[in-house]
Parts: C-alpha cells; structure tokens; sequence
C-alpha cells in the first residue's frame, strides 16, 4: 500500500495486489492514530467475502466471490471497538458479465489495486455489540 496524497484530513490510498482491504485500512488507521472516517474506494478483486444480514437468525450470510471481479464502490467509516480502529465496509463488485453483487465486506483481497479515500475526522466512535441483534452498532 502506498499514501499517494495526504492533506490535513484526507488521505488518498492505492493498495497493491494481495493487500486485503479491511486489514490494510485497520493498520493505516493504528499507524496514523485514526479514530473516526469516512471511507471510499474503487479497484479490483479476486477474492471477497460478502454478506448479507438475516435479522430471524441474528448473523451474516456468507458469498464468496473468486475470480477476478471490478470493484465498483467501496462506502463505510472506521470507528473504534474495544480501543482498535474498525474498518465498517459495504461494497459493489461486478463480474465480467457486469452482474453486480453487494453487501457487507467481510474479507476484499485486492487484485490489480484498490484506491481508497479516507476522510478523518476528529473525535472517535466508539461500537459495541447489540445482544439484542448481535451486532456491532455505533454507540
């Protein structure tokens, strides 16, 4: 991964091949002490995991994607659980066909590259896990 252009806010991220996206954004955001962001990205991917909520049974449903695929938008915000930085993604990816998937980003290896920005933001957000829904809910 490198840091292509930072201002006092805002940073602008290209990923290598095999970075996987969540991790690489948890460690930029431990290294660079950020506690609260917003996220958006676009690249590729040859290996995603994504999901779906099923509120009756209160956990995610996995898709693995293999095979190299676009990665049309990456949305979501970094905030605090358990005092680690908390990558929160969703994202769209489509096949060669242009069939398009989305959901929760549970695991995106990067392909080619992915460019991600990141807009910090002072403060932190802190998450906790709802029993109720057994989720990781902004507090």
């Amino acid at each position: 991964m490198k840091l292509v252009l930072h201002d006092s806010n805002t940073y602008i991220l290209c990923l290598d091949k095999g970075d996987e996206v969540k991790q690489t954004l948890a460690d930029f955001c431990i290294k660079n002490n950020i506690t609260a962001a917003h996220i958006s990205g676009i690249g590729s991917t040859d290996d995603c995991l994504l999901a779906y909520y099923d509120p009756d049974k209160k956990n995610y449903i996995d898709h693995h994607f293999s095979g190299q695929h676009e990665v049309i938008s990456i949305l979501g915000n970094v905030t605090m659980v358990d005092g680690q930085p908390f990558p929160h993604l969703h994202a769209s990816i489509s096949d060669a066909n242009l069939k398009t998937v989305s959901g929760h980003v549970q695991r995106l290896v990067t392909y080619i590259t992915n460019e991600i920005i990141l807009q910090k933001f002072n403060g932190q957000i802190k998450r906790r896990r709802y029993s109720k829904d057994n989720l990781l809910l902004i507090d």
